[in-house]
C-alpha cells in the first residue's frame, strides 16, 4: 500500500473521532464548573473573616457579607453605599486538593488539583455617587485519571475586570432615583494535556511529570477560549422608608472557540452565544430587628455551533475536510435568592431559602441541510478507506433539565470580646434528561459553627468547624461521604491606622461512608487573605 492510501484510513478515524467531542456543546463556564469540582467554591469566597469562622454566612455581621444590593444581590447600585469612605480591597488566595484510594499493595491517586485568585475592589465615593471596578485574576488546575495508566491535567485561567458608575438621578424622583452602569470585559482560557502516571514506592501519581502524550481524540478540541463583554444597567427606587426596589438588565456575548492543531491536521469549533440577564431585587426591614431580602433573576440564550475540520491523505491524494453547522442551542433559567435576619439584643437569627431551574434544548441540523455533520456521517459511509466500526454517534436533539435548591438557618451570641454562632445548611441538585431519564440528584448537608475573640485593640482570633455529610448521586449507591473541616484566621486592624487585614484558613478531610474496600479519601485546604485600605 503506498503511504497516501495508508494515510487516509487513519485521517477518515482521526475526523471521526474529532466528530464526537464535537457533538457536545460547549461551555463558558470552564472555571466555575472545574471549582466545583474540586469543591474549591464557597458562599463567603468574599470575606477571609467568616472563612477562619467555620465559613458561617447567615448569623455573623461583616462587612462583605451584609444584607444590601452589593453583598446580598451582587447589584452594582449597591457600590455606592457599600462603604462612606473610598476604599480599596485586595484579596489574594489559594486551594489545593489531593484525592487518594487503595489498591493491593500501594496508594493510587485519582485527584489532585490546585487553584490561584486574585480579587479586586477599587471605588472613589463622593456624595452617594460612585465609580471604579472590581475584577479577578484567577486560575485552577484539576489532575484526574483518563485511563489506567494515563491522566488528563485540565487547567483554567479566568481573568476579569468590571467598571461601575453609579449614582442618582437629581432631575426624576426627588433625588430617589438611584443609577448604575456596568461594563464586563473577561474570558476563560482552558487547556487540557494529557501525561502518563508515575509510579514509586509510595504509590501512583497523576500530579507528578509524566511523559506528555498526544490528546487521545486529536480532533476533540485541546484548548478552548472564551471571551466575554456584556453592557448592562441598574436602577433602584425607594418603597417608603423601609424598603428598596431594583432592576436590572445585561446583555452578554460570549465569543467561544475551541481548536486542536497538530501534525497534518487541525480541527476547530465555534460559538456566538448572547444571554439576555433580567434582575429584581427587594430590600427592607421591619423596625429595627428584622431585615430581609429577595432576589430574582432570569437569563435565556440562543445559539448555532459550527464545526469544521481537515486531514492530509498525503501528498497527491484528496484530502478529508468538512465544515458546517453542528448543532442548535436554547438555554433558560431562573434563580431566586431570600434571606432574612432577625436581631434582638445580644442573639441574632438568620435564614435562607433558595431555588434554580435551568433548561437546555440542543436541536440537531436538519436532514437537508447538506452542511451538518450528520449529512456528513452519511457521505462517510461511502467514503473508500473509511472504517464503519469507528463512526461515532450523530447530533441527537436533546433536552436537559437541571433544578437545584437549599436552604439555611442559624443563630449567633455576641459575648464580652467577641461572638459565636452556628448553622445548618441543605442543598440538592437534581438533572433530568429525556435521553438518560432522573439523575444525577446530588444531596449535601452540613452544620457549621464559628467563634472570634477580640484579644486585644489590634488583634482578634477566630476558629471554626464544620462537619459535612455529601451523596452525589441519591439515585445509586456507593458515592456517600463524611467530611470534617476546622477553621482558623485573625484580623490584624492597627489603632488608627485606616487600613485592615483579615486572614481565613480552612482544611477538610473527606472519607467514603459506605463499605468501600478501596477507603477512598481526599483532603482540601483553602487560604485567603484581604486588605482592606479606606482613603
Amino acid at each position: 500500500m503506498s503511504p497516501s492510501l495508508r494515510v487516509l484510513p487513519n485521517a477518515l478515524v482521526l475526523a471521526l473521532l474529532a466528530a464526537v467531542s464535537l457533538s457536545a456543546p460547549a461551555s463558558a463556564q470552564f472555571y466555575n464548573t472545574v471549582q466545583r469540582s474540586l469543591d474549591f467554591s464557597n458562599d463567603v469566597a468574599r470575606s477571609p473573616r467568616l472563612i477562619g469562622m467555620g465559613r458561617l454566612s447567615l448569623v455573623i455581621p461583616d462587612r462583605d457579607n451584609g444584607l444590601n444590593l452589593w453583598d446580598f444581590a451582587g447589584s452594582p447600585i449597591g457600590a455606592a453605599r457599600h462603604d462612606s469612605s473610598s476604599t480599596l480591597d485586595l484579596r489574594p488566595g489559594t486551594a489545593s486538593a489531593d484525592g487518594m484510594h487503595d489498591e493491593p499493595g500501594y496508594a493510587r491517586q485519582d485527584l489532585g488539583g490546585r487553584g490561584t485568585r486574585f480579587g479586586y475592589e477599587l471605588f472613589r465615593r463622593d456624595g452617594g455617587n460612585a465609580f471604579g471596578a472590581t475584577g479577578s485574576l484567577n486560575s485552577v488546575t484539576m489532575s484526574t485519571p483518563y485511563a489506567s495508566d494515563e491522566a488528563v491535567q485540565r487547567s483554567v485561567s479566568h481573568p476579569e475586570i468590571v467598571p461601575i458608575m453609579t449614582g442618582g438621578l437629581p432631575y426624576l424622583g426627588k433625588d430617589k432615583l438611584r443609577y448604575a452602569v456596568r461594563l464586563r470585559f473577561g474570558g476563560d482560557h482552558q487547556q487540557d494535556k494529557y501525561r502518563t502516571l508515575i509510579s514509586n514506592a509510595a504509590g501512583q501519581f497523576l500530579t507528578l511529570d509524566g511523559v506528555t502524550l498526544d490528546p487521545p481524540n486529536v480532533f476533540s478540541p485541546d484548548q478552548v477560549r472564551v471571551n466575554v463583554s456584556s453592557l448592562g444597567g441598574a436602577l433602584s427606587y425607594p418603597i417608603g422608608k423601609s424598603h428598596t426596589l431594583a432592576i436590572g438588565l445585561d446583555g452578554v456575548r460570549e465569543l467561544i472557540k475551541g481548536s486542536n492543531t497538530g501534525f497534518r491536521y487541525s480541527g476547530e469549533q465555534r460559538e456566538r452565544r448572547p444571554y439576555g440577564i433580567g434582575q429584581a431585587t427587594l430590600l427592607g426591614h421591619f423596625g429595627n430587628k428584622l431585615e430581609y431580602g429577595i432576589d430574582g433573576r432570569g437569563w435565556t440564550s440562543q445559539s448555532n455551533e459550527d464545526w469544521v475540520f481537515s486531514v492530509s491523505a498525503g501528498v497527491g491524494a484528496v484530502p478529508l475536510e468538512g465544515r458546517g453547522k453542528l448543532l442548535e442551542r436554547e438555554e433558560k433559567g431562573s434563580q431566586l435568592n431570600t434571606r432574612v435576619r432577625y436581631t434582638s439584643g445580644k442573639v441574632e437569627l438568620g435564614g435562607a431559602l433558595w431555588t434554580q431551574a435551568s433548561k437546555v434544548n440542543i436541536k440537531a441540523p436538519a436532514t437537508s441541510d447538506f452542511t451538518s455533520f450528520n449529512r456528513f456521517l452519511d457521505v462517510l459511509w461511502y467514503r473508500t478507506g473509511a472504517d464503519s466500526l469507528v463512526h461515532p454517534d450523530s447530533v441527537s436533539t436533546v433536552e436537559v433539565r437541571d433544578y437545584a435548591w437549599g436552604y439555611g438557618g442559624g443563630v449567633s451570641y455576641k459575648l464580652k470580646k467577641g461572638i459565636a454562632g452556628v448553622e445548618y445548611h441543605y442543598t440538592r441538585d437534581e438533572q433530568l434528561s429525556d435521553r438518560s431519564g432522573k439523575g444525577p440528584r446530588a444531596i449535601q448537608w452540613d452544620v457549621r459553627s464559628g467563634l472570634e475573640y477580640r484579644c486585644n485593640n489590634v488583634l482578634t482570633g477566630r476558629l471554626g468547624y464544620a462537619y459535612r455529610w455529601v451523596d452525589r448521586d441519591d439515585y445509586t449507591k456507593g458515592n456517600e461521604y463524611l467530611g470534617h473541616t476546622v477553621t482558623a484566621g485573625f484580623g490584624l486592624r492597627p489603632a488608627g491606622a485606616s487600613w485592615n487585614v483579615e486572614t481565613g484558613y480552612a482544611i477538610e478531610w473527606l472519607r467514603s461512608d459506605f463499605g468501600d474496600p478501596t477507603n477512598q479519601r481526599s483532603s482540601r485546604q483553602d487560604l485567603s487573605m484581604q486588605v482592606h485600605w479606606s482613603f
